[in-house]
């Protein structure tokens, strides 16, 4: 009896670790879970692995919706939440959500919505190394908030980019209410080989496409040539106010999906 109890153990532990590193193509998370924190654990379960980022784990549950904290008087670190869950290594992907910034989200501040990473990953101020190295970068999408409305662009890391920080390839913009529900589509198009210049990324925001760029050159080594990875996080970035309060981001029914 002790035997099949210890093995019966093995089993379901051996179990709940492989599934925790499961890696999927395709995948929809709807957060119809207790209200509570959303912990990595949590997050492991839903997205197949991952976990947050030290002093970015600041989420939870709230009527079955991912609710986000931008915390009072910090920016970048100890702040939003952020993670990056392992996704099968393709050329193309699409994400889904449905995304709503809180009435009273505060006039001024800057930051991430979520995208994909790209081969060896570059962010966060790491531009030399993406022209230098050639073989990643990633691809999300940024926010600044305009009193009513919030303004969106691409921030994009690449091996043909500009400065230190993330670019807005295409130079296109649009705008969405805050305090309303609103369903963003991104779908990023690895280029056709390391020497063309013809991968894309495409925006839809309510089901109208908003960007597109289709002239892109992620990388220069066929190694990074691949989306490897969600960029699941959110946070006040350093280019916009410090938050005089906190602030709160909504998310639910978010998916993903290799092509489009």
């Amino acid at each position: 009896m002790k035997k099949s109890i210890l093995l019966m153990s093995m089993f379901c532990g051996l179990s709940s670790s492989i599934f925790a590193q499961a890696v999927f193509a395709k995948k929809a998370v709807n957060f119809n879970l207790p209200n509570g924190p959303y912990t990595s654990e949590m997050l492991a379960k839903d997205f197949g692995n991952g976990k947050y980022f030290d002093n970015r784990g600041f989420a939870k549950i709230e009527n079955n919706v991912y609710k986000i904290t931008f915390k009072k008087g910090v920016k970048v670190d100890n702040t939003g939440a952020s993670a990056q869950p392992q996704i099968e290594a393709a050329d193309q992907y699409t994400l889904q959500y449905r995304i709503k910034y809180d009435d009273t989200f505060e006039k001024g501040l800057h930051g991430k919505q979520f995208g994909f990473n790209i081969g060896a990953i570059y962010n966060g101020g790491r531009a030399e190394e993406a022209r230098t190295n050639g073989d990643g970068g990633s691809v999300r999408i940024q926010f600044d908030a305009h009193g009513d409305s919030i303004s969106n662009q691409l921030y994009v890391y690449y091996c043909e980019m500009k400065g230190k920080y993330g670019n807005n390839p295409g130079n296109q913009k649009y705008s969405m209410p805050r305090g309303k529900w609103n369903t963003i589509k991104l779908t990023v198009s690895m280029q056709s080989s390391v020497d063309k210049a013809d991968g894309r990324i495409e925006v839809w925001c309510n089901g109208v496409k908003k960007i597109d760029v289709d002239t892109m050159r992620f990388v220069r080594v066929e190694t990074g040539r691949k989306i490897t990875k969600l960029s699941f996080e959110s946070f006040p970035g350093g280019g916009g106010v410090i938050p005089s309060y906190d602030n709160y981001l909504y998310i639910d029914d978010l998916q993903w999906t290799k092509n489009k």
